[in-house]
């Protein structure tokens, strides 16, 4: 706790006038926020909630691969970068295949990407203007959830603020040319392999500073940035063939993530509609998806970015290209705009949206201060998961349904698992390490997407189980339920936390 106050309220003086005092309650209130942002992480992690289909997948994935195996295309439908997958490997044999095992290490980005996004703030925005997106980044719905999830979206996140951090720490006028090639050319060649997304921040970082080399005529050291970039595409085009390019492909991805991409050239109004709602998600993304917050938000990236524009253009590439590239991926089908995905690049979007603060924040009138201050406050609110601090946010708590089939004494032959289910299901009963607590619930059957209900009941003679959880929309809970019905009758229903177990006897 000292050195972190240390951290935030080192000063050039060793005492403080009456004109500093302001400058020093900031300090304070950055701390509270740095310190609550823990709080919010900590707390989330700490609730354990079951994992959820795509975590089991990655977990399945690493208790069945050695490192060499983690290099290749993945199984269940599965993609993420080779070093996370060792690092999730590691952590694995360390403490096992326990929920808080897979999830430490994203809990540690999320901490702390905070920190560096904190670091980057401070560095660019005024503080009477920094605690609007520092609170956003600290309390967010997004930023805190995905500190606590088996995928590789926040330590995404958290490479892409570390490298922004470090390009605007490293000058490349005045960095030696052989230390900046060689520090480029590692740190750039370890994020291709760590983080997907990092080959969108490194473009950037390569155009700004070859834009503060065109900046001050300085073409003759261009090739300074050339070698490190040569090096980032050669990588990162071996990641794509190798490894990526199996994954995008799939039929599966493809038809999953078709509403997250963008129009290229929308040819009706109803793919403008599209892509319009595309991009307004990603603001409610960064920020939240009252009319409110856009209102307000939408505006402020606005001014942010014409003020760079206008007075400081490298940080544009910095900032405004990634995104950008992003967009252009979307618009090609090569990169989903689902809110996970793009993790990474929501921060960026408020480091923008704090420039555009600053800009209205600098008003003289108190009374429009106060107003501006107070609509940035409930935007933080209605966007924050602080409600985790009372409140439990389980979703595919299959566990809950395990234990009441326990309760009820059901054997594995005679229960059904609904395919979104199944993955869980096999993580609890062999993966988990109290897997033996579920024993008598082995040997399930876990259906396929695609199975007919009516036709897997029509010769049972015994009552059965089938057990639901989240990820399926209530028209096919409906349709698999009316299956059943054609050969069954239903006698009990259990439902918790998006959780449900249905209970069938044969009809008389």
């Amino acid at each position: 706790m000292k050195k972190l106050e240390v951290f935030l309220l080192t000063t050039h003086n060793s005492q403080l006038t009456p004109k500093d005092l302001p400058e020093k309650y900031l300090k304070y209130f950055f701390l509270f926020l740095l310190l609550f942002g823990i709080i919010l992480r900590l707390t989330y992690y700490f609730q354990d909630y079951d994992l959820i289909i795509d975590e089991a997948n990655i977990a399945r994935n690493l208790y069945e691969r050695n490192l060499w195996q983690l290099c290749l295309p993945l199984n269940y439908e599965q993609y993420a970068p080779p070093v996370f997958l060792w690092i999730e490997k590691l952590f694995s044999l360390v403490f096992g295949f326990s929920e808080k095992a897979l999830r430490l290490y994203p809990l540690l980005c999320g901490i702390g990407a905070l920190f560096v996004f904190y670091k980057i703030v401070n560095r660019l925005i005024p503080r009477p203007a920094l605690w609007y997106p520092l609170a956003m980044m600290a309390t967010g719905t997004l930023y805190v959830k995905f500190s606590a999830e088996v995928k590789q979206y926040m330590p995404d996140t958290m490479i892409a603020l570390f490298l922004v951090w470090v390009a605007l720490n490293i000058d490349v006028l005045k960095t030696s040319k052989s230390r900046f090639i060689l520090f480029w050319s590692v740190i750039g060649s370890i994020c291709v392999w760590t983080s997907m997304s990092s080959v969108f921040i490194l473009a950037g970082i390569g155009c700004y500073y070859a834009w503060n080399l065109w900046r001050d005529k300085k073409w003759k050291t261009f090739w300074m940035i050339m070698i490190p970039a040569l090096l980032w595409v050669v990588q990162f085009l071996l990641y794509y063939f190798l490894i990526l390019k199996t994954q995008i492909s799939s039929d599966y991805l493809q038809r999953y993530h078709q509403d997250y991409f963008l129009f290229l050239h929308p040819a009706n109004h109803a793919q403008w509609i599209h892509n319009g709602q595309r991009l307004m998600s990603i603001m409610g993304e960064m920020g939240d998806y009252t009319f409110l917050a856009l209102a307000f938000n939408i505006p402020l990236l606005f001014l942010g970015l014409i003020h760079l524009f206008r007075k400081r253009k490298e940080l544009l590439w910095l900032f405004g290209l990634p995104i950008l590239l992003v967009l252009l991926a979307a618009a090609f089908r090569q990169y989903s705009l689902i809110e996970r995905v793009i993790l990474f690049m929501l921060p960026l979007g408020l480091v923008l949206i704090g420039f555009g603060f600053e800009r209205i924040i600098q008003v003289r009138f108190f009374a429009i201060k106060l107003i501006i201050s107070l609509i940035a406050v409930v935007c933080i609110y209605n966007g924050s998961l602080i409600g985790v601090l009372w409140r439990y946010y389980g979703f595919h708590e299959i566990t809950l349904g395990l234990s009441w089939l326990k309760e009820h004494h059901v054997d594995g032959s005679h229960l059904y698992i609904h395919d979104s289910s199944g993955p869980t299901y096999i993580y609890y009963t062999q993966l988990h390490p109290d897997k033996n607590k579920w024993q008598e619930l082995k040997g399930a059957k876990i259906l396929k997407w695609d199975t007919d209900y009516a036709a897997e009941t029509k010769d049972l003679r015994d009552t059965v189980y089938f057990l639901y959880t989240g990820g399926f929309s209530p028209e096919e809970r409906n349709k698999r339920t009316s299956q059943i019905e054609t050969n069954m009758k239903q006698v009990d229903y259990f439902e918790k936390y998006v959780c449900f177990v249905y209970e069938y006897a044969q009809k008389e």
